[in-house]
C-alpha cells in the first residue's frame, strides 16, 4: 500500500501513458515504473538499505528526485524530503536532529557529499560514471531479484520552520489514507476533466507531493520545472495546452503579471500553500474566469479545506469548508469551540495523517462564519495587543491591498511605549506610483478602526519570500529588530 503500490496501479492501467516531463525528459508509467524498482534493486543490494532506514532525499523538481521517492518508498524506508539547495551547516543540524543513514541529493551539494565521510552513504541524482540514481534507474534488473514488499515507512515532509526549527511531518505513505480527499478533490476541481498538469509546487513540501501523489492517482500528464520561473511556466502552459495547475499564490502572481493570455487552456487554478490574498482571487477569476481553487493546509495536518470559484467570487478571502475525511475545530484560549463568527485556533484532524486521532494546531486563527465558511485571521503568533486591544494583522494587509497603487504589503507587529505593541506596514508601490506614508495613512482613516492604524510605513522594492513562495514575516521582523538595536 506503498506509493510505489500507487505507481503500479497507475502503470498496469496506462503503462505507455506520459507520467512526467522535466527541463529534460519524458518518462510514461510503465518505464517510471521500471525505473523505480531498478533503483530499489541497486538501493537495497549494493547499499544495504533496510526497512525503517532512514534516507534523506535533497532534489528538485525532477524526474530523478521522483524515481527516488518511488523507490525508497517501496523499501519501506523512512524518507525525508529536502531541498536540494539547503546549506551544509542546515544539513548537519538536521542531521544532528534526525540521524540520516543515506543520503540522495542533487548537485548544489555534490561538494558537500564528495567527502570520505560519506562514502557509501550517499548517492547523486545524476553523474557521468552512472552510480546515480539515474545511471541504476536504468540498469538491467537481476535475474530472481526484486525488492520485494516492504512495508513500515513514512514520507516525512519539513515544515517551513517559522519559528525557526524545522520539525518533520510524517505522511503513512498508504494508498487508502489518500483516497478520502482524492474522492473530495475529484468532485470539487474535477480532476477528471484534467489530464495535463502542471506541479509548480516543490515535491519536497507537502502541498507538491499530495499534488504527485493525486497525479498518479489520476494517471495524469504531470509538468514540473527544476525552478519556477513565472514566464517559463506560462510557455509550458501554452505549448502543452496544460489543463491544470498547482501553486503558491507568489507563482500565480507573477504568472498573471507576465503572461496571462498563455493560461487561457487551464480548467483548475488550485493555489495553495501560503494564504492567498482576495485582490488575487478576485484578478486571477478575472483574467481566466471561474477556475480557482483555495486549497487549504498544513505540513503537519494535509488537505483540511477548500474554496471553489463560487465561494471565492462572492467571499474572496475563504478557504472554504473541510474537505471529507477531515475535521475543523476553532477553539479559544481555554480549548473550547469559539461560536460563528469569532476568531480562534484553528486545529485539524484527518484520516491521512500519522496522528489521525489527534487534533493538530495549525497555528493560525480561523473564525466561520454564518454560512460556515472558514476565513482566515493571520497566525496565532501575529496578533498583537495594542492599548488592550486584540489586533490582526492580516485584517490591515487586506484592505491595504485593495489600494490601486498598493501591488504587496506586510504588516507586522513592533514594540510601542505607548501602547505596547503597534503594526508596522511594509509596502512595495505600484510600478509608477508616487505613494507616500502620509497620503495612505489619509486612505487609511475612514477604512479600519483607531486600534489598526499602522504607526509606520515603509516602503521596500520587494517584500523578502521563503523558498515555497510565501512572504518570509520573519525575515521582517528580524528587520525591524536590527533597526532598533
Amino acid at each position: 500500500m506503498t506509493p510505489l503500490t500507487l505507481l503500479k496501479f497507475a502503470a498496469g492501467v496506462s503503462p505507455r501513458a506520459t507520467a512526467l516531463v522535466d527541463d529534460s525528459e519524458s518518462v510514461s508509467y510503465g518505464d517510471l515504473l521500471d525505473q523505480s524498482e531498478n533503483l530499489a534493486i541497486e538501493l537495497q543490494h549494493r547499499y544495504g538499505l533496510v526497512p525503517g532506514s532512514k534516507v534523506a532525499i535533497l532534489g528538485p523538481n525532477h524526474v530523478a528526485a521522483v524515481r527516488a521517492i518511488f523507490a525508497c518508498s517501496g523499501l519501506g524506508l523512512h524518507v525525508y524530503l529536502m531541498n536540494a539547495e539547503t546549506r551544509p551547516d542546515q544539513l548537519r543540524a538536521l542531521d544532528a536532529a534526525f540521524g540520516f543513514q543515506f543520503y540522495i541529493y542533487d548537485q548544489p551539494l555534490a561538494e558537500y557529499f564528495s567527502g570520505s565521510d560519506f562514502a557509501g552513504s550517499a548517492l547523486p541524482c545524476g553523474h557521468a560514471s552512472g552510480v546515480s540514481v539515474n545511471g541504476f534507474s536504468f540498469s538491467a534488473k537481476p535475474q530472481n531479484q526484486h525488492s520485494g514488499r516492504r512495508y513500515g515507512g513514512s514520507i516525512v515532509v519539513l515544515t517551513g520552520g517559522t519559528t525557526g526549527v524545522p520539525k518533520a511531518a510524517a505522511r503513512k505513505p498508504s494508498i487508502l489514507d489518500f483516497i478520502p480527499p482524492f474522492l473530495a478533490l475529484l468532485t470539487q476541481l474535477e480532476l477528471a476533466r484534467s489530464q495535463r498538469i502542471f506541479i509548480g509546487t516543490p515535491i519536497y513540501h507537502g502541498f507538491g507531493l499530495a499534488s504527485l501523489f493525486l497525479g498518479v492517482l489520476h494517471r495524469a500528464e504531470m509538468h514540473i520545472m527544476r525552478r519556477f520561473d513565472a514566464l517559463g511556466a506560462c510557455q509550458r502552459i501554452a505549448a502543452g495546452r496544460l489543463e491544470l495547475i498547482t501553486v503558491v499564490p507568489l507563482m500565480l502572481q507573477r504568472m498573471l503579471r507576465t503572461q496571462p493570455a498563455a493560461l487561457r487552456s487551464l480548467r483548475c487554478v488550485i493555489s495553495g500553500g501560503a494564504m492567498l490574498s482576495p485582490s488575487l482571487a478576485r484578478q486571477c477569476l478575472g483574467e481566466l474566469g471561474p477556475v480557482l481553487f483555495n486549497l487549504y493546509g498544513t505540513s503537519e495536518g494535509g488537505r483540511a479545506s477548500i474554496a471553489g470559484p463560487q465561494q471565492l467570487t462572492l467571499k474572496p478571502e475563504s478557504i472554504g469548508r473541510e474537505i471529507r475525511g477531515g475535521s475543523v475545530r476553532i477553539l479559544d484560549a481555554n480549548d473550547r469551540e469559539v461560536v460563528d463568527g469569532a476568531a480562534g485556533r484553528l486545529c485539524v484532524r484527518s484520516s491521512w495523517t500519522v496522528s489521525r486521532l489527534n487534533w493538530i494546531e495549525t497555528g493560525d486563527l480561523s473564525r466561520r462564519d454564518s454560512d460556515g465558511d472558514l476565513h482566515l485571521c493571520g497566525r496565532v503568533d501575529d496578533m498583537i495587543v495594542s492599548g488592550g486591544e486584540n489586533v490582526y494583522p492580516i485584517e490591515l494587509e487586506r484592505v491595504l491591498e485593495q489600494h490601486p497603487e498598493v501591488a504587496a504589503v506586510a504588516v507586522v507587529g513592533v514594540a510601542d511605549d505607548e501602547f505596547g505593541q503597534r503594526l508596522k506596514a511594509f509596502v512595495v508601490a505600484a510600478g509608477g506610483a508616487s505613494l507616500s506614508a502620509d497620503n495612505l495613512l489619509v486612505w487609511l482613516k475612514p477604512r479600519v478602526a483607531r486600534h489598526q492604524m499602522p504607526a509606520v510605513i515603509e516602503f521596500l522594492e520587494s517584500l523578502p519570500v521563503t523558498e515555497i513562495g510565501k512572504t518570509d514575516r520573519k525575515s521582517l521582523k528580524n528587520r525591524e529588530q536590527r533597526r532598533l538595536a
